[in-house]
């Protein structure tokens, strides 16, 4: 057998095991044990001295302080 055509017949089978896979396993969405947390605001300060060399191009991250703020 060619190796085209072992490629060919593998892909076949995976398409076809694919396809005969279920849709849902579990839980239907409104009967689900899990529940959504509510959405909140947060704010989150970070901060703190990165160790970095600039890796062999000097185009990477170099020894530093760094600090950031996010807010979700």
């Amino acid at each position: 057998m060619s190796n085209r055509r072992s490629v060919a017949l593998a892909a076949l089978a995976i398409v076809l095991w694919v396809r005969s896979a279920p849709g849902q396993v579990g839980h239907a969405p409104e009967r689900s044990p899990y529940r959504d947390l509510p959405a909140r605001q947060i704010l989150l300060l970070q901060g703190g001295y990165l160790f970095g060399s600039g890796g062999s191009a000097r185009a990477g991250p170099h020894n530093g302080p760094f600090a950031g703020i996010r807010y979700t």
